[in-house]
């Protein structure tokens, strides 16, 4: 994606979904919070994990499996930040592979 180009820390990310319109749904919550974990700045995604969970409507299929993802991370986060960021790392993998890229 063409807007992606400069990004190359997940700081980086944050900043350009911070400047999104609409940079308030879950998707970009969840873009947020899992930024900050890979950038191992641990508190700032909590703090991230707690603001898209508080958006989510659970009546909503995709949301609830979001919160979900949410829970799993946020206790990973404060059990081992490395599992965290491995568990990532597992999600990340299985949506290539999901989407044949």
């Amino acid at each position: 994606m063409p807007f992606l180009d400069r990004v190359r820390q997940p700081s980086e990310l944050v900043a350009l979904v911070e400047r999104l319109p609409g940079n308030a749904n879950p998707h970009s919550l969840e873009a947020i919070a899992y930024s900050w974990a890979m950038a191992e700045d641990y508190a700032t995604a909590q703090a991230a994990l707690d603001r898209l969970v508080k958006a989510l409507d659970l009546k909503i299929g995709w949301q609830a499996e979001m919160m979900e993802r949410a829970k799993q991370l946020a206790q990973k986060l404060n059990a081992d930040p490395q599992a965290a960021k491995q568990q990532l790392a597992e999600w990340e993998q299985a949506t290539v592979k999901n989407l044949g890229v």
